[in-house]
């Protein structure tokens, strides 16, 4: 065979290739969301890509200019292009421009600020468009109404929700067109939100279902009567009602030192010095949480200095649920040490999405608030987000979550308050997510954690003091104040790290001390304890560095580097 002749053959080989990866770039999205069993055992699903192999779909075809945004009810609406120093404002003018840095630079200014943020994804992902939808006929409008009235079949849950509970009442559907709304309306749904094409992954509905169907029976007949949508249920997700916390009655901590007696506990068992807390200076990271108190001693100072932005992603008419949660979390993240509520890491620039709003005393958001505020990270280039909250497998909330991580985005989420025998929690069982259970000081599992094989590393998570109502203090318990400090802990390793880290690739870089005994990952604890880095640009850990902070071997403690194994701790 001749060589131009094995030359012209390979080049036609690679065309069809490329063609064929074209073809199934544009049919991935329905792959992902057409049917809702496609996610009943999916954890992100990804093989390489989800656990940090490269994609093709990573940051592609960012454009050279930044899109001014403004922010209407947790709804990001684009204009023109703006240049890349342009930032974005809300309509009251009160929000730090979203594309400018707290200093004023432009984030994309520097080659530092570059690497602080992944790239900012402007507009939709790329999915193939929603189906041509055919009206329906008088004869499918009464069979479909009668499908409808029929009562629901009994343990009719889907695999993947089980007993976690939905809004009930309500479905969602995919990408829409005008005829698909005229046949819903004529069986009876009504359209009560849609997001638009300001959503950056894909446009959703919110219908209503009729009055008296069973939410399920009105799923399954819209998927029925209107073939190649994708219609879902608006999953709630939670705020770990079980974590518990009670109010310091001294008041607002003072003192003048990062760590003090209360929250040097925790930073000594993962060997985290005063240092570290400035390695990742700029960088973003987020939060998807309740509300955060930016008015709380231990944060008005990063408040005033922009380094606290906010938006809400309430669904109209809900009523926002207490802050107290989120403000814990943003104290253990970015508080200000002169308060004695020292953050972690105070210097980065954090973006805190308030998604939960009240209900029966509960903190409870939903799948198209989690849509929208992971939109606004991904668009404003989030490097690491925390989540400290749990609900069911979404099919929805799951292609999100998989977008996201294929752009760079790092997911850190709480492992799950609901004890040993509770199934799998979401997001943190998605794979590309890195999972966080709780120990207290004695290196002992928390109580209530949820065990599982998702579980991949373990943080303080007992007895953690915080920022609580009304300025004061107060202890918290549960995998909710764990995650922050593997958030920490990623944000100081990414900061030395390339834009094309993944979670794979910090997993690897993360040093954590074996608690299951064994030398290899546990249910109960994940890898082990998740450790500092020793220093801002290397991968020492505080356990190949000396320990001097004074600690004594008392309460389980042991020092740094005189762990008491978690098998010896009753004996003490």
């Amino acid at each position: 065979m001749s060589s131009a002749f094995r030359h012209i053959r390979g080049t036609m080989l690679s065309l069809a290739l490329a063609s064929a990866a074209v073809i199934c770039g544009a049919c991935l999205l329905n792959a992902e969301l057409g049917i809702s069993v496609a996610f009943a055992s999916d954890k992100g699903e990804s093989g390489g890509d989800d656990h940090g192999g490269t994609s093709s779909e990573h940051r592609a075809s960012t454009p050279a200019t930044t899109t001014a945004a403004t922010t209407n009810g947790g709804s990001t609406s684009t204009s023109a292009p703006s240049t890349a120093s342009a930032g974005a404002q809300s309509q009251a003018g009160a929000k730090t421009a979203a594309a400018v840095s707290r200093d004023g630079k432009s984030v994309e200014g520097s080659s530092e600020d570059k690497q602080n943020r992944r790239e900012p994804v402007s507009g939709q992902a790329a999915r193939p468009p929603a189906p041509a939808t055919a009206p329906l006929t008088p004869a499918q409008v009464a069979t479909f109404t009668t499908q409808l009235a029929a009562p629901p079949a009994q343990n009719s849950a889907p695999a993947s929700h089980g007993s976690q509970p939905f809004g009930n009442g309500e479905v969602l559907v995919v990408g829409m067109d005008e005829t698909a709304l005229s046949n819903v309306r004529q069986l009876g749904f009504q359209v009560v939100y849609q997001t638009g094409d300001d959503n950056g992954f894909f446009p959703v509905t919110r219908l209503t279902v009729p009055d008296g169907v069973d939410t399920l029976t009105a799923m399954r007949t819209l998927k029925v009567a209107m073939p190649g949508q994708v219609v879902a249920l608006n999953s709630l997700y939670r705020i770990y009602s079980r974590a518990s916390g009670s109010e310091d009655g001294a008041g607002t901590a003072g003192g003048t030192e990062s760590c003090t007696p209360d929250n040097c506990r925790p930073w000594s068992l993962i060997g985290w010095k005063d240092y570290l807390r400035g390695c990742s200076k700029g960088l973003a990271i987020g939060m998807i949480d309740t509300a955060v108190d930016t008015t709380h001693p231990a944060l008005a100072n990063g408040a005033a200095n922009n380094q606290i932005i906010t938006e809400d992603f309430l669904l109209p008419g809900k009523k926002p649920a207490s802050n107290t949660h989120g403000t814990g979390v943003a104290s253990l993240l970015i508080g200000d040490g002169g308060k004695g509520m020292a953050g972690l890491v105070p210097d980065v620039t954090l973006y805190a999405a308030n998604a939960f709003y009240a209900d029966g005393g509960q903190s409870v958001t939903d799948t198209v608030s989690l849509l929208k505020a992971l939109d606004w990270m991904r668009r404003h280039g989030v490097r690491v987000v925390n989540m400290s909250f749990a609900g069911p497998n979404d099919p929805l909330l799951a292609a999100a979550i998989r977008q996201s991580v294929r752009e760079g985005m790092i997911i850190v989420a709480a492992a799950g308050n609901e004890g040993a025998d509770a199934p799998e929690a979401y997001p943190a069982a998605y794979n590309g997510v890195i999972a966080v259970t709780a120990v207290d000081t004695n290196l002992k599992p928390y109580a209530r954690a949820n065990h599982g094989e998702y579980i991949k590393l373990s943080a303080p998570g007992v007895h953690i003091w915080t920022a609580g109502p009304n300025g004061k203090g107060a202890y918290q318990s549960g995998t909710s104040f764990a995650a922050p400090y593997v958030t920490a802990v990623a944000a100081t390793l990414l900061r030395a790290s390339g834009p094309e880290t993944r979670a794979s690739d910090l997993l690897k870089e993360i040093k954590v001390k074996d608690l299951g005994g064994e030398g290899k990952p546990s249910p109960v604890f994940g890898n082990g304890l998740a450790l500092a880095p020793g220093n801002c640009g290397g991968m020492r850990t505080a356990e190949e560095l000396p320990w001097t902070n004074g600690w004594s071997s008392s309460g389980g403690l042991g020092g740094l580097l005189s762990f008491t194994p978690a098998g010896e701790a009753a004996a003490q």
